[in-house]
């Protein structure tokens, strides 16, 4: 953060304020990372393949942020430290929420879970072996379709720490973006009412959970909330959900998914919004709409009820100014967009439009659940908006209701999304995607509202005032400290990933991994493991035999540009099958490009790999051997 609280610096607007600085500390980061990836497409994938280049790059950005700040420090007249009691506070209060959502970090170290976050570590390993953006695990010309600015974002960082894979960057991460949610909530409420307004608004709406933790025997998290018909969603009253919470705090739990890296991002705009409002200066809202580009680079549905709360602030201003402040606020954004929106748009022109590629169902809760997973917040934002409402005049609160406003809409009308757009667009559609969104500015409220009680309260006793806040800890941290504290029990982790990272010992995603530095083209009996810890294309990723378009590929109509999963079923099992001839083995490595193969040792007395030479790994209890076909 202190590299990001540095960069803050050079945008004049912000010198002034140290909790402004702080609180876009981790944007400026993502605007590091989405540097470093122009760098890498103009590059051809080369920056992000070399550790070096990364780290060296970083190193003279730290380096020439530390000279400037000694320069302006000897030519000050003054020696005061710009830091002051607020930015101290800022930092408490950023590092206390990271702290809580971060103990499990520290525990699980690695952060090898599956799903959607192997995913996701396999994009990054895309661009660390030397691709330009993000692709498939699949072999064959598949062009990007999902954002890519946090696959960059982690590729920095995982070039920064000891290790250099995708899985342990995750850790720094985490903390990253839970320090920039506190950072950016700080900042709204300091707007609001001062500093430990503040503070309530960080506590509120990044550390608050529901009232679950009355219900439970001992530590627990609804791993899975679709278990039993979607009853397990409710079992604790909406509350300690580890996917899918309608609770914003719980987007804090690890691992950092896009759309946590998102949320953060998205707060800081609503931050840089209010501040644009209030100066009415055309540069703060094209800043502003600057840190709503990220925020569209990284995930889609945030950066839609971005778009929304951006208009509604727009329609707030003067009818002589609203023009100039649409260009201002929304092209920049619009123009970050792009350049993830361009390629794709002309992709789905080409491959047929999407798909739904979601595999699970949608997480819906009653409203006695969803009150019960928000907890005191809900209570609170009343009394908060109430104290809003005779402040409507301010900026914060305009762009506050523009936001709940935009979250309230998307909640009531995603379900039209895929109706309008098609079926492809299913994921976008989902209620649960939004409830959060909505949850966000009533936390923010919540925020206002217990600074307002606390003041009222102070003003006939103090001891009644720090009883309040007791009681407003009291009923706020106890879900998120129990679902910390139960999450390594209660997550799988991938033992062979954690294995290969942490045994030293070779096995067969160790083997793979060092086998070639670039994109890679393989065939191996695990291919969804091997994709997250290689980043390498496979002939077959997933279970094709369970579920059509296994590798979740969004392009309608990508099958009839790559192999189709028939063939490779086929050719896989032919592969394996210990039967194979020179011939077949030719044929299926030029109908894939192959540059290496990996099969049990038992098969490995197949024909086609006679007078090849062999390399026998020993991966826990069984055998296999890797055949080096080509170079990568």
């Amino acid at each position: 953060m202190w590299l990001g609280f540095g960069l803050t610096g050079l945008v004049p607007s912000w010198r002034g304020d140290p909790v402004i600085r702080w609180a876009f500390a981790f944007p400026a980061i993502v605007v590091l990372a989405l540097v470093m990836m122009g760098i890498q497409a103009a590059s051809g994938g080369a920056f992000f393949a070399s550790a070096a280049a990364v780290r060296v790059t970083t190193g003279l950005v730290a380096a020439a942020l530390a000279l400037r700040w000694v320069v302006r420090r000897w030519r000050s007249s003054s020696r005061r430290s710009e830091t002051g009691k607020d930015l101290w506070l800022a930092v408490v209060c950023s590092v206390l929420v990271a702290v809580l959502w971060g103990t499990p970090v520290f525990r699980m170290l690695p952060l090898t879970t599956g799903g959607d976050a192997a995913l996701h570590a396999g994009w990054t390993e895309q661009l660390l072996n030397g691709e330009t953006t993000p692709s498939s695990p699949l072999t064959g010309d598949v062009p990007n379709y999902y954002p890519w600015l946090h696959h960059a974002l982690l590729g920095l960082l995982t070039h920064l720490t000891p290790g250099g894979h995708a899985f342990l960057g995750l850790a720094p991460l985490q903390v990253l973006q839970a320090l920039g949610l506190a950072a950016a909530l700080f900042a709204l409420g300091r707007l609001f009412a001062g500093a430990w307004a503040g503070a309530a608004t960080a506590l509120l709406g990044a550390a608050a959970g529901g009232f679950g933790f009355a219900l439970v025997r001992g530590l627990d998290l609804v791993v899975d909330p679709r278990a039993e018909g979607g009853a397990s969603a409710t079992q604790y009253a909406g509350d300690l959900l580890y996917v899918r919470s309608y609770n914003v705090s719980f987007a804090n739990l690890p691992p950092p998914f896009p759309r946590d890296v998102a949320l953060a991002l998205f707060v800081a705009a609503l931050v840089a919004m209010s501040r644009a409002a209030a100066s009415g200066r055309l540069p703060d809202h094209v800043l502003a709409g600057v840190v709503l580009g990220l925020v569209g680079l990284t995930q889609l549905d945030p950066f839609l009820v971005g778009l929304l709360a951006a208009l509604g602030v727009v329609l707030l201003e003067r009818r002589g100014r609203r023009l100039l402040t649409g260009l201002a606020l929304l092209g920049p954004a619009l123009a970050l967009f792009s350049l993830w929106a361009l390629p794709v748009a002309v992709s789905y022109v080409r491959y047929g439009g999407f798909v739904d590629t979601t595999v699970a169902e949608p997480v819906v809760l009653p409203v006695w659940a969803v009150l019960g997973g928000w907890g005191i917040v809900t209570p609170l934002a009343a009394v908060g908006a109430f104290r809003a409402a005779r402040s409507r005049g301010r900026p914060v609160v305009r762009v506050l209701a523009a936001a709940l406003a935009a979250g309230a809409f998307m909640v009531a009308t995603s379900a039209l999304i895929p109706t309008l757009l098609g079926e492809g667009f299913e994921s976008v559609g989902r209620q649960h995607r939004y409830w959060p969104l909505l949850a966000l500015p009533l936390a923010i409220l919540a925020g206002f509202g217990a600074h307002a009680l606390a003041c009222r309260l102070r003003r006939r006793s103090t001891a009644a005032a720090a009883a309040a806040a007791g009681c407003v800890v009291a009923l706020s941290l106890p879900s998120p400290l129990i679902a910390s504290l139960a999450l390594p029990a209660e997550i799988d982790v991938s033992p062979s990933i954690t294995r290969a990272l942490t045994d030293g010992r070779e096995d067969v995603l160790d083997a793979l991994a060092r086998y070639g530095e670039g994109a890679c083209s393989a065939a191996v009996p695990r291919s969804a493991e091997s994709f997250a810890y290689t980043g390498f294309h496979f002939l077959r990723y997933g279970q094709p035999l369970v579920r059509e378009n296994a590798a979740r590929i969004r392009w309608a109509e990508i099958y009839e540009h790559i192999v189709p999963e028939e063939q490779r079923l086929r050719d896989e099992e032919l592969l394996m099958s210990g039967s194979l001839s020179a011939a077949e083995l030719g044929e299926i490595a030029d109908r894939y490009d192959l540059d290496v193969v990996v099969v049990p040792r038992g098969k490995a007395r197949a024909d086609g790999f006679a007078g090849l030479r062999g390399r026998r790994i020993r991966d826990q209890r069984r055998q296999y051997v890797l055949y080096g076909l080509d170079r990568c």
